[in-house]
C-alpha cells in the first residue's frame, strides 16, 4: 500500500519526525502495519500529515486511539500526547518501564500539561458504586465522559456538599435526564445548586430548569475557528462575534444550564429570562476584552480548552476537532 503524507510518497517509518516516530511504537502493532503496507504498493491510503496518519492508525487498527501508560498511572488520547514534548513522554514512558521518574518530576508534568490520573477517575466508578448506579446500556462512558464527571464530581465535593437524602434525590433526578455519563454529572451538579435557592422544591426546581432549558436552547449557535489560537486571535474571533450581534453558544445543553444556573440570581423566577440575557451579554463583552490565560489539549483529545483564570471566576472555551468555539463553563470563585 502507498501511504501518502501530504501528498508526497512515504518511503519508510524513518522520515517520520522523532516524536511520531516514538508515537508509532505506542500504538500495538503500528510500526508492523507500516512497514508491511510501505512494501505492498496495491493501494494508496492518503494523509493530510503526519499527525493525522498517527491520529488514524490506533482507531484503524483497533477501533480506539486511547494510549494507556499503566506504570504512569495515566490513559490519555493521542492527540494528547501529540501536545506534550519528546522529553517530557519520553519521561512517562521511563516511569512506565523503570520507575525511576520521581513524584515531583511526574507531578510536574502532571501540572503542565492538565493530567488526571487514572487513581483520581477512579472516583467516578467508586462514586457510582457508593451509590448503587447501574449505568444504563445506552450511555456512552469513555474517557472523555469519564472526565467530565470527575470534574463535575470534584466540583460538588468542593462547593455543593448536601446531605445523602439530598444527594440521593439529586442522583435520581439526574438518572431520568441525562442520556451520557458527564450529562449525568453535570444534572446531578444543577440539581444540588438549586436545590440550595429553592429549599429543595422539586416544583420549583423543575420551573426553573424549564426556563432555563428555553435560554440555553437559544444559545448553541457556535461560530467556526482554527482550531488552535493563540490569546489574540482567540480574542479578535470574540470581538467579531460579538460585534455582529451574534451570542457565542454553549458547548452542550447541560454545559450551559450549569454556566447561566451558577450566574445569575434565582430567586425572582419571572427575571430568570431577564438575568440569563444580562449574563450572557456581559460574559460576552467581558471575554473581548480580556486575554486567555492557558490553553490545552483535552486529554480525551476531543478539544482543546482555553482557560480564562479571572479574579472572580474561571471560564473555560472550548475548540472541538471542526473548530466550534463554545463555552463549556463558568465557574464562579468560591
Amino acid at each position: 500500500m502507498t501511504i501518502k503524507i501530504e501528498q508526497s510518497d512515504m518511503q519508510s517509518v524513518e522520515q517520520l519526525t522523532g516524536k511520531n516516530q516514538l508515537l508509532l511504537t505506542m500504538i500495538p502493532n503500528a510500526t508492523s502495519w507500516v512497514k508491511a503496507n510501505l512494501a505492498n504498493k496495491s493501494n494508496t491510503l492518503s494523509f493530510s500529515s503526519e499527525d493525522e496518519l498517527i491520529e488514524q492508525l490506533g482507531i484503524g487498527l483497533s477501533g480506539t486511539s486511547i494510549i494507556a501508560l499503566q506504570g504512569s498511572n495515566l490513559t490519555l488520547e493521542i492527540k494528547k500526547l501529540m501536545e506534550m514534548s519528546i522529553e517530557d513522554i519520553l519521561t512517562l514512558l521511563a516511569d512506565e518501564t523503570s520507575a525511576q521518574t520521581s513524584a515531583t518530576t511526574f507531578a510536574e508534568i502532571a501540572k503542565r500539561y492538565h493530567l488526571i490520573t487514572n487513581d483520581e477517575l477512579s472516583i467516578v466508578g467508586q462514586f457510582l458504586q457508593d451509590n448503587s448506579i447501574t449505568v444504563p446500556v445506552g450511555w456512552w462512558t469513555g474517557l472523555k465522559e469519564t472526565i467530565e464527571c470527575y470534574q463535575s464530581l470534584i466540583y460538588v465535593e468542593k462547593t455543593l456538599k448536601q446531605k445523602s437524602h439530598v444527594r440521593a434525590d439529586a442522583i435520581n433526578w439526574g438518572l431520568t435526564r441525562a442520556q451520557t455519563l458527564a450529562e449525568f454529572a453535570r444534572y446531578y451538579c444543577l440539581y444540588l445548586h438549586l436545590h440550595k435557592h429553592t429549599q429543595g422544591d422539586l416544583v420549583q426546581i423543575n420551573a426553573l430548569v424549564e426556563q432555563l432549558v428555553h435560554v440555553v436552547l437559544s444559545n448553541l449557535d457556535c461560530p467556526l475557528v482554527a482550531y488552535e489560537l493563540n490569546p489574540a486571535n482567540l480574542q479578535q474571533a470574540i470581538i467579531q462575534r460579538y460585534e455582529s450581534g451574534s451570542k457565542l453558544g454553549f458547548s452542550c445543553l447541560t454545559s450551559g444550564l450549569l454556566c447561566v444556573a451558577r450566574n445569575i440570581n434565582l430567586t425572582n423566577a419571572d427575571r430568570i429570562n431577564e438575568e440569563a440575557t444580562i449574563y450572557l451579554k456581559q460574559l460576552q463583552q467581558l471575554l473581548s476584552e480580556q486575554l486567555s490565560t492557558d490553553n490545552y489539549v483535552n486529554q480525551a483529545g476531543s478539544c482543546r480548552h482555553y482557560i480564562y483564570s479571572l479574579p472572580l471566576r474561571t471560564i473555560v472555551l472550548n475548540v472541538n476537532h471542526v473548530g466550534c468555539l463554545s463555552l463549556h463553563s463558568d465557574i464562579p470563585s468560591a
